[in-house]
């Protein structure tokens, strides 16, 4: 199970890494078009790639933010994890009267 879930991350690491790349490319090849004016065609769809690359990459950066606080988070509270109190169980003290 756990792989299907790895290959499944992988999967969309790459087509997101894809969509970038691609709109980044499509973005360089169509600079130097010809525009037509006002309502140019090409110009709407480069636009329109660049909103997707930049919203893509600032969600990756919110994500890698979002990653490594919540890896700092979980290393602090897991070195107190281990850290147990001493109680008359732990410790198998018999308590007679």
């Amino acid at each position: 199970m756990i792989r299907y879930k790895r290959a499944a991350a992988l999967l969309m690491a790459l087509l997101v890494m894809s969509v970038v790349l691609l709109s980044s490319a499509a973005m360089v090849i169509e600079a130097d078009h010809n525009c037509t004016g006002a309502d140019c065609p090409v110009c709407r769809i480069v636009t329109a790639l660049h909103h997707i690359v930049r919203t893509t990459v600032s969600a990756m950066i919110l994500l890698f933010i979002f990653t490594a606080v919540n890896a700092l988070i979980l290393s602090g509270s897991a070195s107190t994890d281990n850290k147990r109190a001493d109680t008359p169980v732990s410790e198998k003290v018999r308590l007679l009267n």
